[in-house]
């Protein structure tokens, strides 16, 4: 028995998430057909992170166990990439100890999200990135971006539907950076409830527009206000960076 680690990067516009889902395409079903296709056998293909619909990846990992003892992992990898669609690659096929598991083993994982703000939308970018024309007190965000690392109770940025009992989680980084235009912020946690990357982004994109103050940020994960005024990001502008092991 072998256990196969995969490093993951795909484009989940056209995708229903990352699990599978009966009738409905997702990036998981689509690498386990053609897993079972290449192995000729049935395999349980664990991803470490259930990316939502619409949401991208640079650094999926998933792994899975086989029987096959003879193909190696530089074929597995050419074939894999010879028959899956265009918009999933997968950049690394590796041998890993069978006690390894994408999802448990991971110490933290890396998301980020990008914003456009300017006044006119880009034709390429619309499928990366939320568009925002209007102003956004990029300074009032990074301030509060800080109020989030650490670990605090993120129950107001989750929404239902999260698998963790535990709505504690550390954040070990927060950064903000500009490319022109393109406002990426970039968030590193030790793991995160349903749509919190989302929630969070929002919630700051209020603040840059003067809604809430930074503090109220702070209010909220010292328990001291319950309710979160602030839409949830739309699912382009997310990718998951990396995972670490």
């Amino acid at each position: 028995m072998r256990n196969i680690k995969l490093d993951i990067e795909y484009d989940g516009t056209d995708y229903f998430g990352w699990q599978v889902q009966k009738r409905k395409s997702t990036i998981q079903g689509e690498i386990k057909k053609i897993l079972e296709r290449i192995l000729k056998e049935k395999i349980r293909l664990i991803g470490a992170a259930r990316t939502d619909s619409g949401v991208h990846a640079l650094g999926q990992v998933a792994s899975f166990k086989t029987r096959n003892e003879k193909l190696s992992t530089e074929n597995l990898n050419k074939a894999l990439n010879s028959l899956l669609p265009r918009d999933i690659v997968i950049k690394e096929v590796k041998e890993v100890p069978l006690s390894f598991h994408a999802r448990y083993s991971a110490k933290s994982k890396l998301y980020r999200y990008q914003i456009l703000n300017q006044s006119f939308p880009s034709a390429l970018g619309r499928r990366f990135s939320w568009y925002i024309p209007g102003p956004i007190n990029w300074g009032k965000v990074r301030v509060a971006g800080r109020y989030f690392v650490g670990k605090h109770d993120f129950s107001p940025f989750s929404v239902t539907g999260s698998s963790k009992k535990s709505k504690r989680c550390t954040v070990k980084d927060f950064k903000t950076t500009r490319l022109k235009n393109l406002y990426i912020l970039q968030i590193e946690a030790d793991y995160f409830l349903y749509r919190m990357v989302r929630r969070i982004v929002g919630t700051l994109v209020e603040v840059g527009r003067g809604k809430i103050e930074p503090e109220y940020i702070r209010s909220l994960l010292h328990g001291k206000v319950s309710t979160l005024r602030a839409q949830t990001a739309p699912p382009q502008g997310l990718f998951l960076v990396k995972v670490k092991y």
